[in-house]
């Protein structure tokens, strides 16, 4: 989570939220979702671009919490391409 303080001039790391599992990934059947989030983080070896949100194939991605609005622009278009409802 993100949070600001006063003195700092940019946002502060903050603990999130938790909470229990409902299923164990060895009972998830991939074929019942059209989408996967997966927060925070960044991939090993990726390489940085400097983008509000960046699509590569099905796969949408963005720099920090600020991108929201742009990276859920790009993935709502991308279920809508490959997940029509």
């Amino acid at each position: 989570m993100h949070d600001f303080v006063d003195g700092f001039d940019t946002y502060t790391e903050k603990p999130g939220y938790t909470w229990p599992a409902d299923v164990a990934f060895a009972d998830v059947n991939p074929a019942d979702y059209v989408a996967l989030v997966i927060p925070g983080g960044r991939a090993p070896g990726a390489e940085f671009v400097d983008s509000a949100a960046v699509v590569d194939g099905q796969m949408v991605s963005a720099r920090a919490w600020p991108d929201h609005p742009s990276w859920m622009r790009e993935f709502i278009q991308v279920l809508r391409s490959k997940a029509p409802a």
